[in-house]
């Protein structure tokens, strides 16, 4: 298998590659992108279990690892930036680019470990190990409004709180495109094959905040942007409509969360209704019920809706 198979390389235009990075082994789960030329940058790490499918990219790039200058992460989440330490060894003369409340977990990961260790158990290992430390030297603090230049582009790094308030997206000024991370939400290949234009929210666990979300989405609308790079996953373009249906998801989640809450009943109700309101939205699009495809939802219907209640615990205390 050559090197730009194994990474599932895709090459967009404006020197921004795309590929894999096969999150709990499964494809188009999670992509990590690449911009090429003259100052080469990673955006996203995924766990370390990416680190051989990284590597394969930039081979089928013709980067050296030593010429790699920045590996940027949108937040610290494990799917997101558990690698991130990890990736860096081979990266002899790369910085890491985080959120400045993120920083810290890069440089001391014992917290993010034992929280993971909490919530996945014996799954812990083969989703994320090994989590390694990322020397503090090694990290460039994503300030709101910061840029880097990579000659004849500019990313500028925005703080994007709402899905978590240690988040950062990107913006390319050459692509006209934003790196997304989680703001932006969530896409999902095998209803994007069935020909779905489905964008939501991901409201996952604990830092789900609508109102913070709307107002980023709405800086994001602002920003006029073309093209969706997404963490989850792959680009699309048409990037006002995406934002614009996850402005529309927002108030629904917190509509339909708030009915079920009241009557005490758990997330699993809230899952429930957060299907029926999907399945609705697909059908409008020529996607029925029966579709096997839809079972692709169901890990997020889960978070999204544990994420929900744990917003609304939040707002009665």
């Amino acid at each position: 298998m050559s090197a730009d198979q194994q990474a599932r390389l895709i090459q967009w235009d404006h020197g921004v590659a795309q590929y894999d990075l096969m999150y709990g082994g499964q494809p188009e789960c999670a992509s990590g992108y690449v911009i090429t030329g003259a100052v080469p940058t990673l955006i996203e790490t995924g766990t370390s279990g990416a680190f051989e499918n990284t590597l394969a990219a930039l081979q089928a790039l013709a980067i050296a690892p030593q010429d790699v200058q920045y590996v940027i992460v949108t937040h610290i989440h494990l799917d997101h930036a558990g690698g991130a330490g990890r990736l860096l060894q081979a990266l002899p003369n790369a910085k890491l680019v985080v959120h400045p409340r993120g920083a810290r977990h890069m440089i001391d990961p014992t917290k993010l470990i034992a929280s993971a260790r909490e919530v996945y158990g014996d799954s812990f290992e083969q989703l994320f190990d090994p989590i390694v430390p990322v020397p503090q030297e090694r990290v460039i603090l994503a300030e709101d409004g910061m840029t880097l230049a990579l000659d004849g582009r500019t990313l500028t790094l925005l703080d994007t709180p709402g899905h978590a308030r240690h988040h950062v997206a990107i913006y390319d000024d050459l692509s006209r495109g934003i790196f997304s991370g989680d703001t932006i939400g969530l896409t999902f290949p095998a209803l994007n094959q069935l020909g779905a234009r489905f964008y939501c929210p991901t409201s996952s666990p604990t830092q789900f905040d609508p109102a913070a979300l709307k107002a980023t989405l709405t800086r994001c609308a602002a920003l006029q942007p073309e093209v969706i790079y997404f963490t989850h996953y792959g680009r699309h373009e048409g990037a006002l409509a995406i934002i614009e249906q996850n402005l529309q998801w927002i108030d629904t989640y917190v509509q339909l969360g708030q009915v079920h809450y009241d009557r005490q009943e758990g997330w699993s109700s809230i899952a429930r209704a957060m299907r029926q309101a999907f399945y609705e939205q697909l059908q409008q699009q020529g996607i029925g019920p029966e579709q096997p495809e839809l079972a692709t939802l169901e890990f997020d219907l889960e978070l999204n809706a544990k994420g929900l209640a744990c917003f609304l615990d939040r707002q009665r205390d």
